[in-house]
This record gives structure tokens, sequence and C-alpha cells, in this order.
């Protein structure tokens, strides 16, 4: 709309249309936005953020490369047991998978109690479980193994100061219809650069002569690079007279595939039964020809016999391919253990005779495949064939990652992808039946009242079965027959916790109730031998000596959580006593305790306690370190829950008892609530310390997470593959410890301590 004052000078005009907005720039809002102005502010920070970033891609590339090429994850796939649950008892192992199953539970009633998931969320889990599931069944059917490089000849290999004679015999097992195919390839004699080349499976003859051809091109490589440095005039006379002394000292041997005649002369070759040593199969294979195939009748062992044929005096190596034969595990078992998977499900480090009257036999696995046996090794007029054992028969080069893929990634994912998927559904049922108890059971004006009670109890009665699945019942008058009244004082607990805020408001009825526990607990004593020995018959007892690997891990670190944090909270509220006694008691505990290690409270409890006692040296040592776990944690709670109490404005007490609330009243209902929300960081952060300290136990004689690693790396199969153990257990701490991390940052977020948020 225009309108005109003064026709004849000027005119006006009013738009009520809002201007056209203009386009910020493009680097001034959205993500690049946030990029420049935290990483490309500044020159410096534009060069911190690219030295950073060059730092953080070389090092990920460089563990890739290692990770993929140099990696041996062998130690890690068929140790995956021991790992778990250490020695623990073969026909135990019901119990420990039971137990994983009923954490994973009580861990889904949490979730869904002190937090919501999203559905996005449930939709990614779900999808990474599907792909890892697809994966390894992806990777077989696609990806096949690689093969061995198995030698044959007539002359003894050289390499530097290594020496190796080709085995004319070779024992192998394997199933039936395995189809095992040898072939001669010609590309082998051409060149050095192909024998070097090699990344796959070989015995040690082959490996010395790939390492002749590795140690002849770097030979030539080093003289072509001082001939350079010699051409130019940047050198001094010493580095002259240095560099020209090398040279001299140098010489270029004569080509490996000539030297050896590699892959030049036809192989004679014939698979045998192990048992009876008849001939099954026999060929010759030819420089370049048709590849020989040939299905194994039977499960059990065979031989390979390969022969060069030669003419005369005529000496010659030939490296052949051969897939369906791999590398053997040996493992030494006892016969009246229980059958074992391939992952090791006995002790076999165990050393000394057998008890009992069994003896020892040895098992063999393959190693690619999973195929086992326990029949006797070949044997040819009282010697043992040699056999493709891994030690002798390792995996040699390079590795691409179709390689890693298939003999690593693959396998790892079967062995976990059935634990995953049963522990994923036991997360999903405790969810679900957190939110159906809240909703059948829960007020409207509470509406988490009954699934926050049933996970509290959960987790108070979690040590307690954890004990008793793991350990087991004793049917008489044992040591931990005492733990099935415990858990039936736990339930009596979490019934009478529905009737918490009645009780509360009638002190005398609450005392009433506290005073029954004792009662309860005598008058379960006639039951309890009866209850004791039914369970007995299901769960006997377990060798404490036995516990180990991530088991164990998990037994102290809930053991020093649940157990621990009443004492520390009761440590906490006694220091801030009036009473002096009392006062007294708790800081000498808490600032004793706290001004001593760790390795002294365990060694305290494992080597003098028995000298205070002998009596308590019957103790299992796994016992005892769980309850030097649990006084060594409660000082530091103590702590933490102590400076929780002091962030409390003390206008609240004070108001408090001006309404006429008693101070146990005080206590439950306004300050603790409030300190203890305002120290869940300082209480995760103590109990991810503890869940790490434990790997102290070690050191004094158990076999935690990291015990096992010791003993593992200290295998004659796996001997000093400590890079790929370390990082593996390593990984499974931080999973562990970021779990912790991030169900704090849940429970902190979700309002637990104050007035619960609707």
């Amino acid at each position: 709309m225009a309108m005109t004052s003064d026709p004849q000078h000027a005119s006006s005009a009013v738009y009520y249309d809002e201007p056209p907005t203009k386009t910020p720039p493009l680097l001034a809002v959205g993500w690049l936005a946030w990029v420049r102005e935290n990483l490309f502010r500044t020159w410096f920070d534009t060069a911190l953020t690219i030295g950073a970033t060059l730092f953080v891609v070389g090092s990920v590339t460089s563990f890739l490369s290692w990770a993929i090429g140099q990696a041996n994850w062998f130690v890690i796939i068929f140790n995956i047991r021991q790992f778990m649950i250490g020695r623990y008892e073969a026909e135990a192992e019901w119990r420990v998978q039971l137990l994983t199953l009923l954490i994973a539970f009580v861990i889904g009633f949490s979730l869904a109690t002190w937090s919501r998931v999203s559905r996005v969320t449930m939709i990614v889990i779900a999808v990474a479980l599907l792909v890892m599931i697809a994966l390894p069944i992806a990777i077989e059917a696609t990806t096949p193994l690689p093969p061995n490089f198995l030698t044959a000849g007539n002359v003894d290999v050289v390499s530097g100061s290594s020496t190796e004679t080709p085995q004319p015999q070779l024992a192998f097992i394997g199933a039936a219809g395995t189809e095992i195919t040898l072939q001669l390839p010609a590309n082998l004699s051409g060149s050095d650069n192909d024998l070097a080349a090699i990344a796959s499976f070989t015995d040690n003859a082959a490996n010395i002569v790939r390492n002749a051809a590795l140690n002849r091109l770097a030979t030539a490589e080093r003289i072509e690079e001082l001939e350079a440095q010699l051409a130019g005039d940047l050198l001094t006379d010493s580095q002259r007279e240095a560099l020209t002394a090398e040279l001299d000292g140098l010489e270029i041997p004569p080509p490996v595939t000539e030297t050896y005649l590699v892959n030049q002369l036809p192989i004679q070759v014939r698979i045998l039964d192990g048992a009876s040593l008849e001939p099954l199969a026999e060929t010759t294979l030819e420089p370049g020809g048709a590849a020989f195939s040939f299905a194994l009748p039977a499960d059990g062992w065979y031989v390979l016999e390969k022969n060069v044929v030669a003419e005369g005096d005529q000496t010659a190596v030939s490296l052949m391919t051969v897939t369906g034969i791999c590398p053997l595990l040996e493992r030494n078992l006892l016969t009246a253990a229980a059958p074992v998977t391939a992952d090791g499900a006995v002790d076999t480090t165990a050393t000394g005779p057998a008890s009992g009257g069994s003896t020892r036999v040895l098992q063999y696995i393959c190693m690619t495949n999973d195929f086992m046996t326990n029949d006797p090794r070949p044997s040819v007029e009282g010697d043992d064939v040699p056999m493709a054992i891994i030690i002798d028969n390792q995996y040699r080069g390079e590795s691409g990652f179709s390689d890693y893929v298939r003999l690593y990634l693959a396998p790892f994912l079967e062995r976990i992808n059935f634990a995953l998927v049963l522990i994923a559904i036991a997360v999903a049922v405790g969810y679900v039946a957190s939110r159906f108890a809240d909703r059948t059971f829960s007020p409207r004006e509470k509406p988490r009242k009954a699934s926050q009670r049933t996970a509290t109890w959960l987790w108070v009665a979690l040590p307690i079965l954890m004990l008793v699945l793991v350990h087991g019942i004793d049917a008489g008058y044992g040591e931990n027959r005492w733990l099935v009244g415990l858990l039936t004082i736990v339930i009596y607990g979490y019934i009478m916790s529905r009737f918490w805020s009645y009780l509360l408001r009638k002190p005398i009825l609450m005392i009433l109730s506290i005073a029954l526990i004792p009662v309860i607990f005598v008058a379960l004593i006639p039951a309890l031998n009866v209850v004791s020995g039914i369970l007995n018959s299901v769960l006997p007892l377990t060798d404490p000596r036995r516990w180990g690997g991530l088991l164990l891990t998990m037994l102290l670190t809930v053991a020093g959580i649940v157990v621990s944090f009443p004492f520390g909270v009761g440590l906490a509220l006694g220091r801030r006593s009036k009473l002096p006694i009392v006062r007294t008691f708790c800081t000498l505990y808490i600032e004793f305790v706290r001004g001593v290690p760790f390795i002294a409270v365990l060694f305290f409890v494992q080597l003098l306690l028995p000298l205070v006692d002998p009596n308590l040296a019957s103790i299992p040592g796994a016992l005892r370190a769980m309850g030097a776990t649990i006084v060594f944690s409660a000082a530091y709670l103590a702590e933490n829950v102590r400076g929780g109490l002091q962030a409390v404005p003390p206008g609240q007490e004070e108001a408090a008892k001006a309404v006429g609330l008693a101070g146990w009243q005080i206590i439950l209902f306004i300050t603790l609530p409030q300190a203890l929300r305002v120290v869940i960081p300082a209480l995760v952060g103590q109990f991810i310390s503890l869940f790490k300290d434990t790997s102290l136990v070690s050191i004094v004689g158990l076999i935690d997470l990291t015990g096992i690693a010791k003993a593992v790396v200290a295998q004659t199969e796996f001997i000093a593959l400590n890079r790929e153990t370390y990082i593996f257990i390593s990984l499974l701490y931080f999973i562990f410890s970021y779990m912790m991390a991030a169900a704090s940052r849940r429970i902190e977020a979700s309002g637990v301590g104050l007035a619960l948020r609707r």
C-alpha cells in the first residue's frame, strides 16, 4: 500500500510484508561452523588440528596394518574359554552360562528401571547382531582358506645360520569327505620375488626357502643403496671408507630358484591311511600341471608322502600348495575329564601325574575348521611321523584382508555369536519384565516404584546367587550352606519392602520385622539340611582354585561393589556420628585402609591371615580375595559418600528437625539420597578402578583375566604373542568400564537421589 502526502514534491510507501531473509554464509552455520570455530579458529588451532589428525591417522593406519597383516589372533580364538572362565570344571559350565544370562536379565531390568532405550538404539543393536550372525556364513561361503605350502626335496635348505631338511612324510587329520587338493605351481620357479611374496601357512623348509629369497633381495637392495651413496659427493672420507668396506663385504648369492631348482622337478605324492599306512591315493605332480584332488574316506589320521622325482645326482626343492590339510593344535588331556571344545575346555597347563588313576591322552585340533581327534598319532617302526603342528606350520608373510577375515574374524564371531544372541535375549526379557512390572504393580503417582524396588533387591541378591551358582551348595553342615539362608532372608527383605512406607510410619513394626531376621535364619536350619542336600545334587561344590578369567574378575568386582556399598555408607555415616567410639573406629578404619595399597591387603589375607588363625587357611583363596576387595573398597566408598553428605546444605537438616523428623528419617529421606546422587560420578569412578585393580590378584596366585593372559602366552603354540593377548584383555576391560560409566550417566540423568521426575 502506498500513500502520497504532497503530489507536487514527494511520496511515501508503507510495506507490510517481511523483508526477505538473507541466507547465512556456509561457514557460519551447521557443522562447518563448529569445525571452523573449534578446530581452525587461529593458526595455532589449525596447526594443532593438522598435527593431531596426522598422528591419529598414522597410528590407526599402523595398528590396522599390523592387526590385519601381521598379528596372530589364533591365540584369542583358541583360548576364548580360558579368558572367560579359566579352568572352571567343564561339567559345571552350564552354571556359568546360567549366571551370565541372569546378570544380563538384571542389567536389562535395571536399564528399563532407571532409563529408557530408544527405538533407534534397539534397531541398531538388532541389525548389528544380524550382521554378526550373517558375516561368518558369508565369509566362509565366499572366501576360501589359504593353502599350505609344503616342501618336498632331497637337499638341505640353508638361509643364514638356519638349515632345514624337507620332511618326506607329514601326518595330518581330517574329517570324512574333506577334499585334499595338491598342486605344484609354476610361478614359484621364475624369480626370487615370487618366493619372497609367499603369504600363507608354510612348513619350516618352505619358510627357509622364503627367507633365503628375502635375504637375497635385501642384499641386492642394500648394494644398490650403497652404490648410489658412494656415487655422490656428500660423504666425508671416513663415511666413504665405512660404506666401501660394507659394500666389499656384501655379495649377491645366486638366485634361490636356481640354487635349489625350485618347482622345476615333479613330485611323487601318496596319501596313506594313518592307522594301517596303506596307500589310499597316489599321483605325480608336474610343475604347472593340473591339481590333484582326493576326498578323505573317514575321520582320523592320514599321512602325506612327498618326494622329488630326480634323475641321477639332481638335487631340488619343490613347494606344492595344499588345501584341506590344516595346522594342528596339540593338547594334553585327562581321560577322566569331560569332553572339551576346540577352545580349550580343560586345564592344559596342569602338571604332574594325573589323579584318581586317570591317564593323559593327546588331543589334536585342526585350527581352521575345529575338527579334532583323540586317536593316536601315526608311527613308522615305532617313530612318530612328523605332523602338521602349528609350531612348525605357522602363517608366514603379511596376510591380506581376505585371509584375515577367513582365518580370524569368521571363527571368532562363530564362537561368540550364540552367546551374544542369548545375552541380548536375556537383556530384552529383563527390559520387558521391568516395563510390565511398572504397568501392573506401580501406582500412578510413582510409575516406576515396582521396578525400582525389584531392581534394587535383584542387585542385593546377585552376589549371593553368583556364589551359589559358581561355588555350589554343600550337602551337610558345610562352609557355604548359609548362602541358602542368606538368600532366603533377601527374599524376605524384598517381600517386606513392599510395605516399606507403612513400616516407616510404625517404628515398632520396623524393629519387629528386623528382629525376625535371626529368628527366621534359626528356624530355617532344619529346612536348610533338606534344601542343601537337594541343591547339592544339582549344584555340587566346585573347586575355587579353578576359578579364573573374566569369571573371577566379575566375581571380585560384583562382590566388591554390591557388598561393600552398604558398609561404605555405614562407615561414612559413622564418621559423622556424634558418638566418639563410633566416630573414632570409623575414622581409624578408613584412614588405615586408605593408607595401605590394595596389594598389601591381598598379601595379608592370602599369606598372613592363616598365621593369625590356622583354621582360616581352609578358606579358598578366591573367597579371601573377595573379602579383601570388600574391606578395601568400603573405605574408599565411605570417603566418597562422606563428601556427598558434606555437599548437602545444612539448612535442609535443620528444616527436617524443625518439622519433627527423627535422625534416621533425616538421613534416610533427606541427606543420603541427595548425597548419593552428588557422588555418582565418584562412586562409578571407584567401581571402575576396583574392576581394573582386580588384576592384582594374579600376583598372589589367582588366575583372573590378567593371570589367564600370562598363562596363555606361556603356551608353546602361542609363546610371545603378548601384543595380541593384552590388546584383547585391554579391550575387555574397556568395554566393561565404559558400560559402567554409561550406566552412571543414565542413572544421574534420571534424577535418582532427588525428587524423581515423572
